[in-house]
């Protein structure tokens, strides 16, 4: 299950409690009828980390850190495959080096995205632009209406897409994403995957609906071979 990033998005603390609950006594009979088996200490640390595991997700903190190999599973693959050009050999090295982290925040609020760009750029907010033309700045959700005077008109659609399907979400229940960002420092994140689906619900959110946010943020070293829009944040 911790390998699905839906129960990360989903779970609160009593769910999680309850998967330890059920996980231990699973670990502890792998760990005996393997001690049965054989006397190699070593070869039982996999099994021991199943109970550790365990404990760890009792009264699991917020955010709390996911598996690495959770996002990209989600991340690499459709539906949500992450379609800037993000270098995932360059991501799996430094994840071999230790320097990678993902970890959970859920928002209920517009205003927590003040400091979220999305991978759309512009010129004055007059024109759409490429990511690597000298005059391109990035676009902040904080501004989702500035957007509508300057985006093409394929953003447009995917975005009326997802804002009719949110419609037709029951009122009573809040409306639902799931994204990946990367940590940009300084509270800043850029969107990795689903930037027209987050458009749609803040525009959704001004309008007084409720909205659950799980944003998987992935933090990382910074630099222009990892992600070429990284050149807006003065990276190397």
């Amino acid at each position: 299950m911790t390998g699905h990033l839906s129960a990360y998005a989903e779970w609160g603390t009593d769910e999680w409690a309850a998967y330890a609950r059920a996980l231990e006594p699973l670990g502890r009979v792998a760990v005996r009828t393997a001690t049965m088996m054989t006397s190699d200490v070593e070869a039982l640390r996999p099994l021991e980390r199943v109970i550790v595991l365990a404990g760890d997700l009792t009264g699991l903190p917020r955010p709390p850190l996911v598996p690495y190999e959770a996002f990209k599973r989600s991340f690499q693959t459709e539906p949500h495959k992450i379609r800037v050009l993000l270098d995932w050999s360059m991501l799996d090295a430094h994840h071999q080096a230790g320097d990678v982290k993902v970890t959970l925040h859920i928002h209920g609020s517009p205003r927590d995205f003040h400091d979220t760009f999305a991978p759309w750029y512009h010129r004055d907010h007059l024109h759409e632009a490429e990511f690597d033309d000298p005059d391109a700045r990035p676009w902040r959700f904080s501004e989702p209406d500035a957007g509508s005077r300057w985006l093409s008109s394929e953003h447009q659609e995917k975005i009326e897409h997802f804002l009719h399907d949110y419609r037709r979400t029951e009122p009573s229940q809040p409306l639902r994403l799931s994204l990946a960002t990367l940590d940009l420092g300084d509270t800043r994140a850029l969107v990795l995957d689903g930037n027209h689906r987050l458009a749609a619900i803040l525009r959704m959110a001004m309008r007084s609906h409720r909205i659950r946010v799980a944003e998987f943020r992935l933090s990382a070293p910074l630099s222009r071979r990892l992600l070429p829009d990284l050149t807006h944040w003065h990276v190397g």
